[in-house]
């Protein structure tokens, strides 16, 4: 059995817990050969290098650091014979290391600190419990995928700092690039850090990014072959030139001598900084931007109940109300009668019909109580407010929150975030085909994720499965979501036709899409499986475009 891991209660700075000597932990950057240069870096994307987790003592020196990765390279035995056909991701791990000898590293990246108390026994665990990438997902996953979901791990339990994981899986890429330009041939073994200075420069780039793509470049005049490839993801720093170069063209009448002089270097091949550069420039006036009008947006991503008057289970009833400017909604309601059972840190189970609305105020309202079968009277868990005034200047944005609300006798937490440029995502799923049968006893998983948002949309046993006739809809629950206008929607399926008699279900599809937030409309997917297949679909509520 694997070994039980405690989540902590403070996971903000792993750097002030006044342990000394902590084993650091290290995300590692290794190039891949032709795969991270040239076109095939520009459609891989991230995935053109590898990541793994290294966990080194303080002082590191030779064969004292344990490694951690997703791999699927091919493994053969003594005859010859394939192990692992189709070359399915696995968690590779690795003791005893040297970094220094893998001369395809390209530098480590310093994002946390192990508590001693957490054994390898500990460690092996938490890493054993990341799932492995789908290498049949749209677009596939891949060992990037692993090491974010490990790092998401290590935030739950409080051994790395919380950041947006999206940003910085943006900055790594940045800064495996510029890594690759120096490299030498021989392993890289400096270390980087990242902060809040880093993410927000990488929040800038993103925005040059989603700037860019709303340009219309037919109307910039220019060769066809010198615009910048804005489509393929996160710009390269000669991508950056170039686009600093058509830009020059199309507001070359319009800067003053002096800022059109700095955007001629690029015209000359100065590729340094060129990104810092273009993202000071874009926001200038003279280019026709049409864009969607995104607005703030909350989601309530979980609420658990830390202790329920001491009880291990309780018997929860209550309510969770939400009032904005849209009117209330209730995401819990339990009467008395029908208390469920809850254990101390378990997260309740939440209805949601829509995104609270954060451009006005909002206030989320806990009155949540353990009931008593006995003669003793009911006892408050959790009760109390968290407000969020719209007008105050201090407040966060595009960063996950929680509050603690005590009772007289309990304690719930609430994790929340309020994101500043979001838009409403309705998701919905289709049965196209169950294995031929009309109707289709479904069953089976769908779940969605984004930077913020992960949420089981359906999710039922072979015995408990739902019929659904081919191109209805299938009963998805909370599927209607907040996502920021920079990130991404991914849908994962896993359905199945259940079959009564011997023989065996048939897997209806397994897969996932991966969309990204438009400003109205809908964008539709097809996700097959052996037996059948589904269409799956995002459409985005939001207003209207604005033209220049």
């Amino acid at each position: 059995m694997a070994p039980e891991l405690a989540i902590k209660n403070n996971s903000v700075s792993l750097y002030s817990r006044g342990q000394k000597n902590k084993r650091r932990i290290y995300l590692a950057i290794y190039h891949r050969f032709e795969l991270s240069v040239g076109n095939d870096r520009k459609r891989l994307g991230h995935s053109a290098f590898h990541w793994a987790i290294l966990i080194s003592p303080k002082k590191q020196s030779g064969k004292d650091t344990d490694a951690f990765d997703a791999t699927d390279t091919l493994m053969v035995n003594q005859t010859g014979e394939i192990l692992n056909p189709g070359r399915p991701f696995r968690l590779q791990v690795k003791k005893g290391v040297d970094p220094s000898r893998a001369r395809s590293l390209l530098g480590r990246i310093l994002i946390g600190t192990l508590d001693n108390d957490m054994s390898d026994e500990n460690i092996e665990s938490l890493f054993s419990r990341v799932p492995m990438p789908n290498k049949f997902a749209d677009p596939p996953e891949s060992c990037v995928n692993w090491a974010l979901c490990a790092i998401m791990h290590l935030q739950i339990f409080g051994e790395v700092a919380r950041f947006d994981r999206r940003l910085f899986s943006d900055w790594v890429l940045d800064y495996a690039d510029r890594q690759l330009s120096r490299y030498q041939g021989e392993a890289m073994m400096e270390v980087a850090t990242y902060g809040a200075e880093q993410e927000n420069e990488q929040r800038d780039r993103d925005r040059v990014q989603s700037e860019l793509q709303a340009i219309d470049w037919a109307s910039v005049d220019i060769p066809e072959e010198s615009r910048p490839n804005v489509a393929m993801g996160l710009l390269t720093p000669e991508e950056c030139s170039r686009a600093l170069v058509a830009l020059v063209a199309l507001w070359g009448s319009k800067l003053p001598g002096g800022k059109r002089m700095a955007m001629i270097e690029a015209r000359q091949g100065a590729i340094d900084d060129s990104c810092r550069r273009l993202a000071a420039e874009i926001a200038k006036p003279g280019v026709c931007i049409v864009k969607p009008n995104p607005r703030p947006l909350a989601e309530i991503l979980w609420v658990m109940i830390n202790d329920i008057d001491g009880e291990n289970p309780g018997d929860l009833y209550g309510s969770i109300t939400i009032t904005d400017n849209l009117g209330p909604q209730t995401m819990y309601n339990v009467e008395k009668g029908n208390a469920v059972s809850v254990r101390p840190r378990e997260h309740l189970i939440l209805s949601r019909s829509r995104p609270i609305a954060a451009d006005g105020d909002f206030v989320i309202d806990l009155n949540l109580w353990d009931y008593d079968a006995d003669a003793s009277p009911n006892d408050e868990v959790s009760r109390g407010q968290i407000s969020w005034k719209a007008s105050d200047t201090n407040n966060e944005y595009d960063r996950a929150m929680q509050r603690e609300i005590k009772g007289a006798y309990g304690k719930a937490t609430v994790d929340y975030v309020v994101m500043r440029n979001a838009i409403k995502a309705v998701v919905q799923v289709i049965l196209v085909d169950g294995d031929g049968e009309n109707p289709a006893d479904v069953f089976g998983k769908v779940s969605v994720s984004s930077r913020f948002v992960q949420r089981d949309l359906f999710q039922k046993e072979g015995d408990d499965s739902i019929e659904v006739y081919p191109g209805k809809a299938i009963p998805l629950s909370g599927a209607t979501m907040a996502i920021p206008l920079d990130d991404t929607l991914t849908i994962h399926v896993d359905l199945w036709d259940y079959d009564s008699d011997w023989s065996p279900n048939d897997q209806i599809a397994i897969s996932s899409a991966t969309f990204d937030p438009q400003g109205s409309g809908t964008e539709k997917k097809l996700l097959q499986g052996e037996y059948g297949k589904v269409e799956v679909s995002v459409t985005w509520e939001g207003d209207q475009h604005k033209g220049c």
